[in-house]
């Protein structure tokens, strides 16, 4: 998993694709490079709005996760406008987990006391939202209102996913993000850092041997320099264990079965697919 320069949150899953049918003359043609790009917190800030600006200059086809719930959106959507090859999808939040910036929700804090703090932002991290006692009603309010708000846009809008995965983060609130979903005739984005997510979720309430797998053995599987961010965004899982039976996602079923690690992922051949 490659990560842009000087942007937190823009990523680029690169595969080669092998196996490549021979040529008559007996030799294999040239590997074929595909490059699969995924990029999210579209919105966050002008450095991040930046980024895409850079992608899209490229041309090449991208999908774009926008956070609309953010100030710089609108940049964003001026970007995207200019960029029809880029597929736009809405980056669900209900966390603003900078601690010098953040964000509240579409709807304003009267109109979800429940999903925000004492000054009317969301909740920093997962773990804080979901011991909190939010109501399920004002999270369907307000996730609707961010859907809403992107196709107010004027974008064509592809897809939902979900921002520190906190949407999907039990059975119901996941049931509300599908329902969601199928109103606005949008189609839940499944995508390798989605999955990088959920691996690292079941990373964490594993063991190896008798011991739990640490933040910082997941940090290296994932690729990153230490743990800070493990322990700051998925911390508290270490200490939860059959987290299965409180929630389970079809991805982590498939994950466990597989019994793969995450450099299995990163250098799996994925098969290119047009994006609308």
């Amino acid at each position: 998993m490659a990560v842009l320069p000087r942007h937190r949150l823009v990523h680029a899953l690169l595969t080669a694709s092998l196996g490549m049918p021979m040529h008559l003359s007996g030799q294999a043609p040239p590997p074929r490079t595909e490059l699969l790009v995924r990029i999210d917190d579209i919105g966050m800030s002008h450095a991040v709005n930046q980024a895409l600006q850079e992608l899209a200059d490229t041309h090449m086809p991208l999908s774009a996760s926008v956070l609309f719930v953010c100030p710089w959106y609108q940049e964003a959507v001026e970007i995207l406008r200019k960029n029809p090859q880029i597929a736009v999808g809405v980056h669900l939040a209900l966390n603003a987990e900078w601690k010098g910036y953040r964000w509240g929700p579409v709807l304003g804090r009267e109109a979800v006391p429940s999903l925000v703090d004492t000054v009317g932002y969301f909740r920093p991290s997962t773990e804080q939202f979901l011991a909190s006692h939010y109501d399920l009603r004002e999270v369907e309010r307000e996730l609707s209102a961010q859907v809403e708000r992107a196709q107010r846009s004027g974008l064509k809008i592809d897809y939902v996913d979900y921002h520190m995965g906190t949407a999907v983060g039990t059975p119901a609130l996941r049931a509300i993000v599908e329902r969601i979903a199928a109103e606005a005739g949008l189609e839940q984005h499944i995508t390798p850092y989605i999955f990088r997510h959920t691996y690292c979720a079941a990373r964490l309430q594993t063991l190896d041997g008798d011991a739990p797998v640490s933040p910082y053995t997941v940090g290296k599987e994932l690729g990153h320099s230490g743990d800070a961010l493990v322990r700051r965004v998925y911390g508290h899982l270490g200490t939860v264990r059959h987290r299965s039976k409180v929630v389970e996602y079809p991805t982590e079923r498939l994950t466990l079965k597989a019994g793969k690690r995450m450099f299995a992922v990163r250098t799996a051949n994925i098969q290119s697919r047009k994006i609308a």
